[in-house]
């Protein structure tokens, strides 16, 4: 079968969550024998924009659509004509059997209805809330709120503060960076990039009238989605089921909406990770390992811990110790912040780690945290430490505390509260026999191998609906 991939951002310069799903699915369904081509966008203000390029990734082409966010309307976050033409030309140069959509950020809603006017079946996996929320879909407005319900109203004043296109002066810079790197071989984006990334993010002023148009397009947004998932759409997957439920909620037909749980798969890349591959290497003394491993970005909660953690009497933080590690680059303010705090207290702070990296600090760690300040739908690094025997302390909803049962797999702590988070560490510290005596007991959760068994069936399923029954009209 040949599956066209397409996800918004794609290793080696790319490593969240979705991008490494997206990389492991990839290699799975090649090593099974089907045909494998990821689409995927990215920025580079070197290159000319909407341009296609292609690389090889593992053995798995990669079709890298040129995107530098040269945008005019708001609406162009979605919905965008001109990116048509060069999903016709990859649609018609690859001719995939199914289009597996995992995420349409720096995309257009035009790749659905292409791919099916070309033949092809169209399953979309949800990785976070993007049908519903315009702020990289994640329910959390500008001033950290949570939203339990979207209120359009809200979006109005929030959606304005979003960095939906390029800056004016990183656009009059584009050409003389392209003609620098044509004619000397010399890369001046990522100097550019953090020149102007490091002066101070400042918030918009939003009046009444341009709050007014902000908010009439999050309900626009919202529902030209859904209506092109409906039309386009034939499966769409839901890695957990809090967000299957809250996906149905948006209105879609009944049936269309499937949740087919991500499996584990460990850290170093194995899609069938087992607890006691790991286990040996944690020591059975001494002061707690703990852990973070994610992005430093707000979102994902990194300052939300070491809020907490200064709460702790220096007495109980000196029976552990606790490491910090995810890709920056995003957020320099945020980052300096996160690096005071570190020195305050003694916390290493450390870059991002490749797989190998990974399956050693988790392989070294006692307890990983994932303070997450949005509801998380079903995360990597939470399946990764439950492959490797790690016990996880994660906020109370969505779908982290699907993976995680008091008791069983860790522990909880109320979301976005540091007060309750130090109250469970100050716990758990004082008791470092209880955290090290719980190893989880992942087999009731399926493998990643199972997860792409399902996945075949469904592409199955999908294709056969959208060929025409024997003696039918093609």
């Amino acid at each position: 079968m040949r599956v066209l991939l397409v996800t918004h951002r794609f290793p080696p310069g790319h490593r969240a969550g979705t991008e490494r799903h997206v990389e492991a699915l990839a290699a799975a369904l090649a090593s099974r024998g089907h045909d494998v081509c990821v689409l995927t966008a990215e920025k580079d203000l070197a290159r000319p924009d909407l341009t296609l390029h292609t690389r090889d990734h593992e053995g798995v082409p990669v079709v890298e659509l040129v995107d530098n966010m040269l945008l005019e309307r708001f609406e162009e976050t979605w919905d965008r004509p001109a990116l048509a033409p060069l999903y016709d030309r990859v649609l018609a140069d690859y001719g995939p059997d199914v289009v597996h959509v995992h995420h349409l950020m720096y995309g257009g809603v035009q790749l659905l209805e292409r791919a099916r006017v070309r033949g092809a079946a169209v399953v979309m996996t949800l990785h976070d809330f993007w049908l519903e929320c315009g702020r990289m879909g994640q329910l959390r407005s500008a001033d950290g709120h949570l939203c339990e319900v979207v209120d359009t109203a809200r979006c109005g004043r929030c959606l304005p503060s979003v960095a939906w296109r390029q800056p004016r002066g990183a656009r009059a810079v584009a050409g003389a960076l392209r003609q620098v790197r044509r004619w000397t071989g010399v890369d001046l984006l990522p100097a550019a990039t953090r020149a102007r990334r490091a002066a101070p993010p400042t918030l918009p002023t939003v009046d009444a009238e341009e709050a007014a148009r902000f908010e009439g397009w999050a309900r626009v947004r919202t529902r030209t989605l859904v209506d092109a998932v409906q039309r386009h759409v034939q499966a769409v997957v839901a890695p957990s089921a809090f967000l299957g439920a809250r996906t149905e909620a948006l209105g879609l037909d009944g049936g269309l909406v499937r949740v087919v749980p991500t499996g584990l798969r460990d850290a170093t890349g194995s899609n069938d990770g087992a607890a006691e591959e790991h286990g040996a290497e944690r020591s059975e003394s001494g002061p707690l390992e703990i852990l973070f491993l994610g992005t430093l970005v707000p979102a994902k909660g990194a300052h939300l811990l070491l809020d907490a953690w200064s709460r702790l009497e220096e007495a109980v933080r000196a029976r552990a110790r606790l490491r910090v590690h995810g890709p920056g680059g995003h957020d320099p303010g945020y980052e300096a912040r996160l690096a005071a705090l570190g020195a305050e207290h003694g916390i290493e702070i450390g870059g991002a780690l490749d797989g190998d990296g990974v399956a050693a600090a988790l392989a070294a760690a006692d307890l990983l945290v994932v303070p997450s300040l949005w509801f998380e739908n079903r995360p990597t690094v939470v399946l990764e430490a439950l492959a490797s025997g790690r016990p996880c302390l994660v906020a109370d909803r969505g779908g982290m505390a699907e993976l995680v049962r008091p008791g069983h797999e860790g522990w909880h702590f109320r979301l976005g509260d540091p007060v309750d988070l130090a109250r469970v560490l100050r716990e758990l510290l004082l008791a470092p026999a209880r955290v090290r005596a719980l190893r989880p007991d992942a087999r009731h959760l399926p493998r990643f191998s199972e997860t792409v068994d399902a996945l075949e069936e469904l592409y199955r399923e999908v294709v056969e609906g959208q060929r025409p029954a024997e003696g039918g009209p093609a």
